[in-house]
């Protein structure tokens, strides 16, 4: 596999993975991410109060269907922001294609028939995994970046605990 040079060495502890991203995949890194930041429980707690705002506007009587509705929709809003930021993601890597990713003790190297991206394990703060994925969180504030290997890449359904200890000795587990 060609990675232009940039620092992606083959050796006996490099991992190949080779996969399209798919909705669920991202859905499960945007979640993780979400989790880390402490954001799920702010949006359950935003959503819910908007919910009680159209409830009590129901039950409280005179109020036009129109204010109501709103409500409802904000509350619904803020509820699907992961829904919709899985869509967005998901539009700006689908066209891309195949994605071929090597992890090696230098970091992960992505190429795809686009782009080719190399990221050293200082890139990132630690690792979350999902069922289907391992998700690996940039290290800045905000936790922009999200690089996501997922399970069904890997040539060898083994290669999941290979993968899991290389991630061990230079990330911490989130």
């Amino acid at each position: 596999m060609d990675h232009q040079g940039r620092g992606a060495e083959h050796t006996a502890e490099a991992i190949e993975l080779t996969y399209r991203h798919t909705r669920a995949g991202i859905l499960a890194a945007v979640l993780l991410r979400e989790r880390y930041r402490r954001m799920t429980l702010v949006r359950r707690i935003v959503a819910g109060l908007l919910l009680c705002t159209a409830l009590l506007m129901i039950y409280g009587g005179r109020t036009p269907v129109a204010s109501v509705a709103v409500w409802l929709l904000l509350s619904a809003f803020v509820w699907a922001i992961p829904y919709m930021y899985t869509s967005q993601a998901l539009r700006i890597v689908e066209w891309q294609g195949e994605y071929r990713t090597t992890v090696t003790e230098d970091g992960v190297a992505t190429v795809n028939d686009h782009c080719a991206l190399t990221q050293r394990w200082t890139l990132f703060r630690g690792y979350g995994e999902t069922d289907d994925a391992f998700v690996l969180l940039s290290r800045d504030r905000g936790v922009m970046w999200v690089e996501t290997l997922p399970k069904q890449g890997l040539r060898d359904p083994r290669d999941a605990d290979r993968l899991r200890e290389l991630l061990d000795r230079h990330l911490r587990r989130l």
